[in-house]
């Protein structure tokens, strides 16, 4: 079985092939430099949901520091170790292989603002319309463009019901 390239396994494959290597940040914009164009792994709780207060316990409790160590130590790779404490992250034992890689650059970089969304978002069903394209006959541009139609109707009947 190939182990996810970001795995402790992979690293250490890596590391037997390669005796002279590192990691860095993702490429900047000229726009935006020390900001990191991509999202980041997120924990949330739907508004929907009955438990609420009862989710949120386990989120404190998975993202606590002691949970968070136990974490490193099963998967060994400190770049899946979301922490910006520079001295939580100095208690932490790195494996050997890692013992050259500076981590300082995993928080080098500023998270990009979050994207505008719009208010009517939550009323298209994103899925279903992926779902509606591969099992549809019509070519990919007429289905956009259907769609979009579509969209745009739902829209404007949201707008007049405001």
């Amino acid at each position: 079985m190939t182990p996810h390239p970001f795995s402790s396994d992979a690293l250490k494959e890596a590391n037997e092939a390669f005796t002279n290597w590192g990691i860095t940040t993702i490429p900047e914009f000229e726009d935006y430099p020390g900001v990191a164009g991509g999202g980041a792994w997120t924990y949330g709780i739907s508004n929907t949901s009955e438990h609420k207060e009862a989710a949120f316990e386990v989120l404190k409790f998975l993202l606590a520091d002691e949970q968070l160590v136990k974490y490193y130590s099963i998967f060994g790779d400190i770049s899946r170790f979301p922490l910006d404490s520079p001295s939580l992250r100095e208690e932490v034992e790195p494996d050997p292989i890692f013992e050259n890689v500076d981590y300082d650059i995993l928080f080098a970089q500023e998270f990009a603002a979050p994207i505008a969304r719009s208010e009517f978002e939550n009323e298209i069903n994103r899925n279903g319309i992926f779902v509606d394209l591969v099992k549809s006959d019509l070519d990919v541009n007429t289905f956009i463009r259907e769609t979009e139609e579509k969209i745009t109707s739902i829209v404007a009947d949201l707008k007049g019901k405001k």
